[in-house]
């Protein structure tokens, strides 16, 4: 459905139109053939064994050549954690990564998990802020998933995820070249930025300050108003991350007070 809050709204949303679901379809229940025990072991969670096993078992009824996707949703816990990626698999005679989450059932109860282990799919990496943790940055779904779930919360899907970040899109591709601004060596502007959702405007939606002398490490500034996905954020305001492409996480939330 593409109706919000539904995860089809949710990327066509955040990419500006440019990305799409459309075609999704559910299917299941099926029964894998080992129990959980088989899955989940001292070691951990088989990532892999429970893509190919799930993806088996739904093959009769499933032609994997329609998508390039899978969410895969059990009725039980799984390692305590949901997971999103890219998995090798062959399906249907094709033999490629296939974005892949895990989902235990509190991880379809609440769609903003969802919508965060997609992104994990899409090649989004966690966003963080400067405390030592990858869940403490609540401007981004790639961060702060639970933070201010009770601005956003709906009936039938739980809690709604915040939008992600503009260092995130435009790594994604989905800032225009037009709407993109970046300082150089030495200079100074002014510049007016457009908010990230719902944009009313053509104006800037990310400036980047590059660090002199580095290829590797810059500033992002973004505006951000709790309107449309992000009305689940904590204040309207402007957001500076530092970005260093050397990190698992790049892009780590500037917090002068040490409360967001």
């Amino acid at each position: 459905d593409g109706a919000y809050p539904h995860l089809k709204h949710y990327w066509t949303d955040q990419s500006y139109g440019l990305a799409s679901i459309t075609g999704s379809a559910a299917t299941g229940w099926y029964t894998l053939p080992q129990p959980r025990s088989y899955y989940v072991t001292s070691s951990g969670l088989n990532h892999d064994l429970l893509a190919r096993h799930c993806t088996a078992a739904a093959d009769p009824y499933v032609n994997f050549n329609n998508y390039v996707g899978l969410n895969l949703m059990f009725n039980a816990e799984l390692d305590g954690s949901a997971w999103g990626g890219t998995w090798w698999l062959t399906l249907d005679g094709q033999t490629r990564l296939w974005y892949t989450t895990w989902e235990p059932p509190w991880g379809y109860s609440d769609i903003a998990v969802i919508a965060h282990e997609m992104g994990h799919g899409f090649g989004l990496p966690h966003s963080s802020g400067p405390y030592g943790q990858i869940y403490d940055n609540v401007w981004d779904i790639m961060s702060g998933v639970w933070a201010y779930c009770s601005l956003l919360l709906d009936p039938t899907f739980g809690c709604v995820g915040q939008g992600t970040i503009a260092y995130h899109r435009d790594r994604l591709g989905w800032i225009p070249d037009a709407q993109r601004f970046t300082l150089s060596s030495g200079m100074s502007a002014t510049v007016t930025l457009e908010r990230l959702a719902q944009p009313a405007t053509g104006a800037y939606r990310i400036v980047r300050i590059p660090v002199a002398g580095s290829s590797t490490l810059f500033y992002t500034v973004e505006a951000r108003q709790r309107v449309g996905y992000d009305t689940r954020l904590p204040d309207d305001g402007v957001v500076i991350h530092l970005v260093d492409l050397t990190r698992a996480e790049p892009a780590h939330v500037v917090d002068g007070d040490g409360k967001r």
